[in-house]
Parts: structure tokens; C-alpha cells; sequence
């Protein structure tokens, strides 16, 4: 590729994938320029220069350079690196919309709007966003406020919540089976009664 073509056809097809600030994005430009071919190589230096310079920013470089013909130790270090820029980026920006809904619930909470239900999806999903980062700490941290949260509810009047389990097997206590029963479908269709809660809630907290 020439600098005449990235500017009329490649950088145009590239600012209208990127331009969605809701998604994550990275580039990596493939030489396939030989060593031998100094014409090429020199093009290939333009073009990827030109292509730092349009698309990354003081703060993110969001561009590496692969080249097909030469080693490849350095841009698998430096894709390495950047791509867990990436990563936490996307980390950083799921936990912050998280965290602003489990705030405009929880002012929410005393008054005839508040849901426990739609409380509790946002923050399994929050505590479950850390779980898979190893961020257990941070984890736990949402289970407990759960359950602080779900405590002070539970007697606030509307609908009453039944304590034991009716079906097969709710006699036999499954303390470290976050996965005994389907319990975020059940919260969801807020039909599930307090042992169920507590023991998923035990089990969540005792796994991270």
C-alpha cells in the first residue's frame, strides 16, 4: 500500500469502524514488505507512521506493526502489552456503568419504586465482571453489600418472601453449590424464597 491509498480508502473504511466509542478497539498493520525491497520497506514505514499518527491519542496508542518478513519477539511483546491496555480499558468502562446503576438503584431503595430483583442482576454481574478478572476481593466486596442490602429489605412491607423450599432436594443444604439451583432466573421472576437467597449468597461468597 501507498500513503495515496491509505488516505483515500483504507483510513476512511477505518474511522467508521472506530468511530462507536462504546466498543474497543486495536489495529495491527501486517508488512509484508521483504527486508531485501528497500522501496517497499520505506512505504511500509510511511504508511504505518501515518497510521500512529491518525489513530493514536496522548494518552491510548492503540496501533502495532507486524512485519511478515522480520522477527516477531518485539511486536508480540508490544501486542501483549497493548492489548491488555485494551482489556482493562473495557474492564474499567463495564465496571463504571455498573457501579452508576447499583448507585441510582440504591437511592432507590426506601422508597415504592425500589426492586431487590433488578438490585440484584446488576450486582451479581458486577461481582461476577471481578470473579473473572481474579479481582476476588472486589468480588466479594459486591456479594456482601448483597447481602446487607437483601437483609434490610427483606421486612420492608410488600411482597412477603416464604423462607423454606418446596422442591426436590431443598431439604439437604448445598452451601458451596452457587449452581444447586438456577437462582438468577429465579430472582428474576421473583419467585425465590429466603433459604434459597441466603445459601446461593453463602456459596457465591465462600467460591471467590
Amino acid at each position: 500500500q501507498d500513503l495515496d491509498e491509505f488516505k483515500t480508502i483504507l483510513k476512511p473504511r477505518l474511522k467508521l469502524i472506530v468511530q462507536n466509542d462504546e466498543r474497543e478497539w486495536f489495529i495491527v498493520f501486517v508488512s509484508k514488505a521483504h527486508p531485501s525491497n528497500d522501496q517497499a520497506t520505506k512505504m511500509a514505514k510511511k504508511v504505518y507512521a501515518r497510521l500512529e499518527a491518525d489513530f493514536n491519542t496522548k494518552k491510548r496508542e492503540r496501533c502495532c506493526k507486524f512485519d511478515l518478513h522480520g522477527p516477531d519477539d518485539e511486536f508480540w511483546d508490544d501486542f501483549d502489552s497493548k492489548m491488555v491496555d485494551c482489556i482493562r480499558n473495557t474492564l474499567d468502562k463495564r465496571v463504571q456503568f455498573y457501579e452508576e446503576e447499583n448507585r441510582r438503584l440504591s437511592e432507590q431503595r426506601f422508597t415504592p419504586i425500589w426492586n431487590f430483583c433488578n438490585f440484584f442482576i446488576l450486582k451479581e454481574s458486577l461481582a461476577f465482571m471481578f470473579e473473572v478478572t481474579n479481582l476476588h476481593e472486589d468480588s466479594l466486596r459486591e456479594y456482601d453489600e448483597l447481602e446487607l442490602c437483601y437483609s434490610e429489605s427483606v421486612n420492608l412491607p410488600g411482597k412477603p418472601r416464604e423462607f423454606g423450599g418446596l422442591d426436590t432436594g431443598d431439604d439437604q443444604a448445598a452451601l458451596l453449590n452457587p449452581g444447586f439451583k438456577a437462582l438468577t432466573q429465579i430472582v428474576q421472576d421473583d419467585v425465590f424464597r429466603e433459604f434459597e437467597f441466603r445459601q446461593y449468597i453463602f456459596a457465591c461468597q465462600a467460591k471467590v
